[in-house]
């Protein structure tokens, strides 16, 4: 199937393309047959055809002009005759050979001509596979997702807060600088990852996302695996280096994903969409 946005040809049970993540909707997308440009071959078939000159006409008498009977040619020609073989002795030949079989064996009792008995195949019953259904669930609006990843984020900066707080309050007396704000702002970020980390390995989903009521699914519609939520905390990080250019795509995007949805072949869906 030809991804129509890329261009991409992929399996005939493929549902989004293999290079950009997109929906491969069914379709014949070549012009139909009655369109296309007659060929000079096909020209000349058309072409109307001059007469053949008529056949000489039948000069003989009424009376011995018979309808002739239609003749089948012989399928084989003289010289094919002596290599074809009759059914007739070839089951002779077949008898005289299980006779002979029979008489070298010393079995004096012969056995009734007939097929054999099939020996029966059993089979150890199993599972039926799971079924692997193309998934229509919508995606989450991005207001959600935005919600979802505010609450998460906001936990750390609440746990950073804290200490920030016992360390300016402490015996310490540690005041917050611009020399020490970059340091603090890297800790948040580590500890994010870690959060987010901490769920992944936990094979759910955080606590933002399911305040707001959302799950996450990869492209066949199952909840994705632990390696699937590792693929995709990985490539958020690709996602928000490059100063969150990989979010913002979702924006532009034709069905507002991002850059590590398409990555890693997950999306955030509502909880109560089918």
């Amino acid at each position: 199937m030809i991804c129509g946005f890329c261009g991409t040809a992929n399996p005939d049970d493929e549902h989004r393309c293999l290079r950009c993540a997109r929906r491969l909707r069914s379709g014949n997308a070549r012009r139909a047959p009655e369109i296309y440009p007659l060929r000079s071959s096909a020209v000349r078939a058309l072409a109307p055809q001059p007469a053949e000159p008529d056949s000489p006409a039948d000069t003989r008498p009424e009376a011995a002009k018979e309808p002739m009977a239609p003749v089948q040619p012989s399928l084989f020609s003289a010289s094919d005759l002596p290599r074809v073989i009759p059914f007739e002795a070839l089951v002779g030949r077949l008898a005289k050979r299980s006779k002979g079989n029979q008489k070298s064996s010393g079995k004096g009792a012969s056995k009734p001509a007939g097929p054999s008995a099939q020996q029966a195949f059993y089979f150890e019953e199993t599972a039926p596979p799971e079924l692997v259904r193309y998934c229509d669930a919508p995606v989450a609006r991005l207001i959600h997702r935005v919600t979802a990843a505010t609450l998460d984020a906001s936990l750390i900066l609440i746990a950073c807060g804290i200490f920030v707080l016992v360390q300016y309050f402490g015996p310490w007396q540690v005041i917050p600088s611009a020399q020490v704000l970059p340091y603090y702002a890297a800790s948040s970020g580590f500890f994010l990852f870690l959060y987010k980390l901490l769920w992944c390995l936990a094979g759910t989903d955080s606590p933002g996302m399911r305040w707001i009521d959302l799950r996450l699914l990869n492209f066949d519609g199952h909840p994705p695996t632990q390696s699937q939520r590792l693929q995709r905390l990985v490539f958020g990080c690709f996602s928000v280096l490059p100063a969150g250019l990989g979010l913002y795509w979702a924006i532009v995007d034709e069905e507002t994903l991002s850059w590590h949805d398409h990555m890693s072949r997950t999306f955030v869906t509502p909880k109560d969409a089918r």
